[in-house]
């Protein structure tokens, strides 16, 4: 009797593991699964950078990173020149008809972006300068 026991209820639990769970919806995923969205209404600026303005006026940047998104304030340096160009030395261009498609080397992996060509700034346009001056002085 206590034999038919232990094999009975050992079935049930073994049954019990091996009922497929439901996927959590996307409300309660936390951790890597999770991927905010910037708030509505805001604007891509560079390339995992948007810009928004809040219902009091202030303006804020939404940085992705690998652990989520970043809440900062705006960088009021308006010569970025210097900066953008560190940051062009990373980039890959490659001209596509009116786009232009970039590559930059990260420690996940290969990131792959494309923009128009009248879109550009910052230190995608100092990239794509950079393809552009090695075009027309291998021409000459």
């Amino acid at each position: 009797m206590i034999f038919r026991i232990a094999i009975v209820s050992a079935a049930a639990i073994g049954l019990a593991a091996s009922q497929p769970k439901a996927a959590p919806e996307a409300s309660q995923r936390t951790g890597v699964n999770r991927a905010p969205d910037p708030p509505k209404g805001s604007i891509e600026i560079k390339p995992g950078v948007w810009e928004h303005r809040d219902e009091k006026g202030q303006v804020w940047w939404y940085r992705r990173t690998p652990f989520g998104l970043a809440k900062l304030p705006p960088n009021d340096n308006a010569d970025n020149t210097e900066i953008d160009k560190r940051e062009a030395a990373y980039l890959k261009a490659m001209e596509d008809g009116d786009t232009v498609k970039f590559e930059r080397r990260t420690p996940f992996g290969v990131s792959r972006w494309t923009r128009k060509k009248s879109e550009l700034k910052g230190a995608e346009l100092q990239a794509w300068k950079r393809v552009e001056a090695a075009k027309t002085s291998a021409k000459k």
